[in-house]
């Protein structure tokens, strides 16, 4: 076969290729949605399309409270070079990622029922990704596998604003995050390390959140929309959806 039809090839296995950086960074999947409960400790976890996220918190100082969160999304799959021979369909990609945080802010209640909170915090995160992509090398075409890992320190800043009374709780929350990665690293099995470096940005989330049920026990969901207006190296996911469960103890 010669090579002209070859070259004619790449733009299609240029398609199928995808994106060369994988995701390293997941926002967590609750990201707090406190409200007030006096002094009893409150937690809530929740899975959705990013994976399990769990929080808890109580007031120490009212109307100062202190809260912690812990996110895990992972996808089981490959991790080993493709071998010559196998089958593309095969692999299947990996994916590993954790968020640990803590925060503090007080609350206010501007009206009746009505509860506005402020958070500054800061957290921890690391991820793993291994993707299997079809490329075009030395007039071939190819499995190949590319990977990143990455850790990575954030602070951020939160303001939740909402209704509650003893059945049923929604609102809002928005958040701002400064994200900065200690160690990240992008290889490719054929041609090795392509990028090493500690890159850093900026990343929004709002929230949207409802929860209802008993005075202790309530049931609800969680939408989160993510932007930056920074051109990154990582990527997130930018809509989430979760499920979630809060309980009063």
């Amino acid at each position: 076969m010669s090579r002209k039809p070859l070259i004619l090839l790449l733009p299609f296995l240029a398609l199928l290729a995808g994106c060369a950086t994988a995701n390293v960074y997941d926002n967590v999947l609750l990201p707090v949605n406190l409200s007030r409960e006096g002094d009893k400790v409150y937690a809530a976890g929740g899975y959705g399309s990013n994976g399990f996220g769990f929080n808890a918190g109580l007031p120490i100082m009212p109307p100062v409270q202190v809260a912690v969160t812990l996110q895990k999304n992972y996808t089981e799959g490959d991790k080993n070079l493709p071998q010559p021979g196998f089958d593309p369909r095969s692999y299947s990609n990996s994916h590993t990622s954790e968020v640990y945080e803590i925060m503090a802010g007080p609350y206010f209640e501007p009206s009746e029922n009505q509860i506005l909170e402020l958070f500054a915090g800061t957290g921890k995160g690391k991820g793993e990704d291994y993707v299997y992509t079809p490329e075009f090398v030395d007039f071939k075409g190819k499995t190949v596998l590319k990977s990143a890992k990455a850790t990575y320190e954030k602070l951020f800043l939160q303001l939740n604003v909402g209704k509650r009374n003893n059945f049923t709780a929604y609102g809002i929350a928005v958040r701002w995050n400064q994200i900065t990665f200690s160690d990240y690293e992008e290889t490719h099995s054929i041609r090795g390390v392509e990028y090493s470096g500690s890159p850093e940005g900026q990343l929004w989330e709002m929230t949207f959140f409802g929860r209802a049920g008993g005075e202790n026990v309530k049931f609800g969901f969680m939408t989160t929309f993510s932007f930056s207006r920074d051109k990154l190296k990582f990527n997130f996911p930018s809509f989430t959806y979760a499920g979630m469960i809060s309980l009063v103890l």
